[in-house]
């Protein structure tokens, strides 16, 4: 994957020695040695100098590389396990353990805390392939559903879906009492909905695949956060004031999560 190619080779003697690493995955080419000078960083890739008085050898060299390449470059590592199929490992500054997730349509992906070896990360998949199997099933069987759906029922005409769904917050917030600060519609992957500390409401943008009835209550679910900020009893029986019993349309809603990942 990595050429290496020393602007001085290696010898007994030099008074500096700069390594430059060429990365060729996707074409990527760094600049020369005129443009971007040793011992500098760009990107993710670390220039370094050898200093002075030194007797080099080549395996302190490759040993100096391979550090450079393992701290700067290898983030993430694709394997393939018999069992259960390809799984991404990534390095990840936010993880505190090594942490198995399966999304649909996204696959499996491992997240491995700095510091932690991919080797050790693969060791935990391999005793985990049991907890991965069971839960893989699941998932394929909800992607299935969501094939089965009709083409035209997953695809969002996006300028519409935003007016439809700005004109049905602001007609719900007026019916009922509400203020809010902004609304923002986005295409996100986990949540229908959201709102900030600022009373800034955020809508997914397929909330329009959603019957009307489930749309409505997405909205009013954010509405209600903009007086009550978290998922207190009192928060769901303020809730339940507009729609009902709130507890059963959210576990009606909880069938259509699948379409967040399409």
């Amino acid at each position: 994957i990595f050429v290496i190619t020393p602007w001085q080779m290696v010898s007994a003697q030099y008074s500096s020695v700069s390594v430059r690493v060429h990365c060729i995955i996707e074409g990527i080419n760094l600049p020369n040695r005129n443009n971007f000078p040793s011992g500098k960083k760009m990107g993710e890739l670390q220039f370094i100098t050898i200093d002075s008085g030194q007797k080099l050898r080549q395996r302190y060299y490759f040993s100096c590389l391979r550090n450079m390449i393992k701290r700067n470059i290898m983030k993430s590592k694709k394997i393939s396990i018999d069992e259960i199929g390809t799984i991404l490992l990534e390095k990840s500054s936010r993880a505190g353990n090594i942490n198995i997730s399966i999304r649909p349509f996204r696959g499996i992906r491992v997240a491995v805390p700095e510091g932690v070896s991919f080797a050790r990360a693969i060791k935990v998949v391999e005793s985990k392939t049991w907890w991965i199997d069971k839960h893989l099933k699941k998932i394929k069987k909800l992607e299935q559903n969501c094939i089965n759906l009709p083409e035209n029922s997953i695809e969002i005409d996006k300028i519409k879906a935003k007016n439809r769904l700005i004109n049905r917050l602001n007609t719900l917030a007026d019916r009922h009492g509400f203020t809010f600060n902004r609304v923002f519609i986005r295409n996100q992957k986990t949540r229908w909905g959201s709102c900030s500390g600022k009373n800034n409401i955020n809508l997914n943008i397929k909330l329009v695949l959603l019957p009307q009835k489930l749309l409505d209550y997405i909205i009013l679910h954010e509405l209600v956060h903009t007086c009550v900020k978290d998922h207190s009893k009192k928060f769901w029986l303020e809730l339940d004031k507009f729609v009902g019993d709130s507890k059963k349309i959210d576990s009606e809603v909880n069938k259509f999560n699948i379409l967040l990942f399409r």
